[in-house]
């Protein structure tokens, strides 16, 4: 593969934690690209409807959606 026999053998053997850390990082990137839009929609939203308060958004900063 990438870098010769050897690390092949590590691949192998570690196959379960390479799948972990791949799954880990798209499931980090979906929520690092999906959440901030909502939480912005949300502020905005109660900004028009005057509906936000400011322990929401505090709650909306502090990240307890």
């Amino acid at each position: 593969m990438v870098f010769g026999h050897n690390i092949n053998k590590y691949y192998l053997k570690y196959w379960y934690l390479l799948v972990l850390g791949i799954f880990s990082l798209v499931v980090v990137d979906y929520m690092n690209s999906i959440l901030p839009p909502q939480i912005i929609e949300s502020i905005i939203n109660g900004l028009d409807e005057g509906t936000l308060t400011t322990d929401m958004l505090t709650n909306y900063i502090q990240g307890r959606c």
